[in-house]
């Protein structure tokens, strides 16, 4: 039971350092830009769409602009992940919990889930919401590319509540 204990308070250290709130992570696309992300809790992160031919260093300046706020995978960050670069100070909007869309694929039936909550809704509810799941670094990796080559992401497309029936 102690070492039991202990490996669990082990754990739950490693994932308060990874999922640090206000850290900043460079990501570094295969066309030569960077992309940005902001923790906002775990699993949320806010990513900038905008890309850079260079790597930034006034971060607030990198978040001020169009952002999207979805899930990511723990094994997104850390040692084989996205480095850590900086932080930044989180405002009231960026603490705030984001809408997502469910869609279930057996009764048809949409909802929105926030905050811990789901409530009922229909297709027209969650046109533009991101889908309620939890993104890999390269599904990740791949919608900012898309973002910086001014194309759409495969992975956004296949997760539109508009394609859902």
């Amino acid at each position: 039971p102690v070492i039991t204990a202990l490996y669990l308070l082990r754990k739950l250290t490693t994932m308060t350092k990874i999922f640090e709130r206000g850290k900043v992570v460079q990501i570094s696309l295969s066309n030569g830009k960077f992309g940005y992300g902001l923790v906002l809790s775990d699993p949320l992160v806010a990513f900038s769409e905008n890309s850079y031919a260079v790597p930034q260093n006034d971060y607030s300046k990198v978040f001020d602009g169009k952002l999207f706020r979805i899930w990511v995978m723990k094994s997104a960050f850390g040692k084989n992940g996205w480095p850590k670069v900086g932080t930044v100070e989180l405002n009231q909007a960026e603490l705030s919990e984001p809408k997502f869309y469910k869609f279930d694929v057996i009764s048809k039936q949409f909802s929105i889930y926030s905050n811990g909550n789901e409530i009922a809704a229909t297709k027209e509810d969650c046109i533009g919401l991101e889908c309620a799941a939890v993104w890999s670094k390269e599904h990740v990796e791949e919608r900012l590319l898309a973002m910086s080559e001014g194309r759409d992401s495969k992975w956004v497309s296949s997760l539109s509540a508009e394609l859902r029936v």
